[in-house]
């Protein structure tokens, strides 16, 4: 079972901030769904890295590869983004994904899913 957390503070239209608890994606920023291939990410980033390793895909950078990935622009390049996918620490050996708990949330579940 994996437990996190992360404070971060969030702008709140009713008060100046509020504290809302979440793990961010290693890769994009965008909130973690679980442990996935060997790192927190989100959904969107998890089928992203499945897909380019089922599929054995080559993407190109346009951009020297130095493009910025973070959820707004994450889709904009295919090439920086599995490379931050890499880097992050994402392994095609690590196919295992966990849910992330939070403290306090007893209807999540604990237990391992396949990915």
């Amino acid at each position: 079972m994996h437990v996190f957390d992360q404070q971060f503070a969030i702008a709140d239209s009713n008060s100046n901030s509020v504290t809302k608890s979440f793990v961010p994606c290693k890769v994009c920023g965008d909130k973690a769904s679980g442990y996935h291939y060997g790192v927190t990410s989100c959904e969107g980033c998890k089928g992203f890295f499945r897909r380019s390793i089922q599929k054995q895909i080559e993407y190109r950078c346009l951009r020297d590869g130095k493009c910025l990935v973070i959820r707004l622009n994450r889709n904009r390049c295919q090439y920086c983004r599995f490379k931050k996918c890499l880097s992050a620490g994402m392994s095609r050996d690590c196919n295992m994904s966990f849910p992330i708990v939070m403290p306090g949330n007893p209807s999540a579940c604990c237990t391992p899913r396949l990915a």
